[in-house]
């Protein structure tokens, strides 16, 4: 191997030494951030003469959101940036307003205790002068359309590792919405959400997350809860299953479908609920069997008496294609703990969707606990 060159020397022990130099306190600029404290709406300002940055700390009162607005000139205009501090002095970058025109506020969601910075940096390309700011921190409506790329929540536990890429409730919602309803592998997610937002997720973050969302007392495991008792008390409910696998191993992925409601559930073996009939072929036992059943039950022709029952399975067909879709690119689920947050993500979503409702945006409002939202008048 060839020896570094001497230029190469020259520039490392410039490095170091220049890591060596004391820094006088205050000079690292989220370190001598002003607080915002009070209630909204929250006024002030602040005079700079140079082309440097303004810090500004502060604490979110409630889940809610929120807009950071600057009165500026466009000859002495600042850029603003908003960030989550997920940890004291480690600032992630989650938003900014529109660089080409400064007068844009930055609008974004906090929850209750999110530790919220924000940055304003005077940007002049002449010798600068003494300009006065005034900043306005108030409550905002959310975004009418789309979902914001700004969004921070306070952290439960020190987020390192995988779990330091923690995003608030609707770029989550966006990309569990991807997965689990739209179908896109969950490999692919973190590069879509970054084209759209800016905003960086691991595959491994969205798989916690969804996870824990599903888990016993997670609030997507209420809700799917609340789904599977809906379904016994529905006047008429389509029912088909196709298969599906376990850590490899054999099972099946049943469906129950109305026109509101869409309940999926994995099993590990189905309940054999056929006649016993001696005929030669399996498959012509097994369905002779089936239809033999329900004959006796008064529901093979109850179509005709009832109109309001639908005469074949196609609702839930076309409810298990998205299922057998993802089956494919997903090879399934790898242990059982995947298996029961696939059936619980996939109910809410695809309930969300027969109801009417955005999923990313109803399935965000879920995550901040509110109930599942009832069907959109049509």
């Amino acid at each position: 191997m060839k020896p570094p060159s001497f230029s190469a020397l020259l520039l490392y022990l410039l490095v170091f030494a220049w890591c060596l130099i004391p820094r006088a306190a205050g000079q690292t600029s989220y370190e001598t951030r002003a607080p915002i404290a009070g209630s909204l709406p929250r006024s002030g300002s602040w005079t700079q003469s140079d082309t440097g940055q303004r810090w500004f700390s502060w604490t979110a009162p409630a889940s809610a959101w929120y807009q950071f607005r600057v009165d500026q000139s466009r000859e002495a205009y600042a850029l603003l940036y908003v960030h989550y501090e997920h940890a004291p002095g480690q600032l992630t970058e989650v938003g900014k307003n529109n660089g080409s025109d400064p007068q844009v506020p930055v609008t974004f969601y906090a929850s209750a205790g999110a530790s919220v910075v924000f940055m304003a940096t005077r940007y002049d390309d002449f010798d600068p002068a003494p300009v006065t700011y005034n900043y306005t921190l108030s409550a905002a409506q959310a975004p009418a359309t789309g979902v914001s790329e700004i969004a921070v929540t306070p952290p439960s536990i020190d987020a390192t590792g995988a779990t330091a890429h923690r995003t608030g409730p609707n770029v989550m919602a966006q990309a569990l919405t991807l997965h689990y309803h739209c179908g896109l592998p969950l490999s692919k997610v973190p590069a879509v959400i970054a084209a759209a937002t800016g905003i960086r997720l691991t595959q491994s973050a969205l798989t916690q997350a969804a996870a824990g969302l599903a888990a016993e007392g997670g609030v997507v495991h209420t809700a799917y809860q609340e789904l599977r008792a809906a379904v016994p008390a529905s006047a008429v409910v389509n029912t088909d299953d196709t298969g599906w696998r376990i850590g490899g191993a054999g099972a099946f992925l049943m469906g129950f479908f109305t026109p509101l409601l869409a309940v999926f559930q994995i099993r590990r073996q189905l309940i054999k609920q056929l006649r016993d009939r001696r005929l030669k072929d399996t498959d012509h036992q097994r369905l002779l069997g089936g239809i033999g059943r329900q004959h006796d039950r008064g529901r093979v022709l109850l179509f005709l008496e009832h109109p309001e029952i639908e005469p074949t399975i196609n609702r839930a067909e076309r409810g298990l294609r998205g299922a057998v879709i993802a089956r494919k690119v997903s090879h399934c689920s790898k242990n059982e703990r995947g298996a029961q947050t696939y059936e619980a993500m996939k109910s809410v979503t695809a309930t969300h969707a027969l109801r009417g409702h955005s999923v990313a945006r109803a399935l965000a409002d879920l995550i901040q606990g509110m109930p599942m939202p009832a069907a959109v008048a049509r």
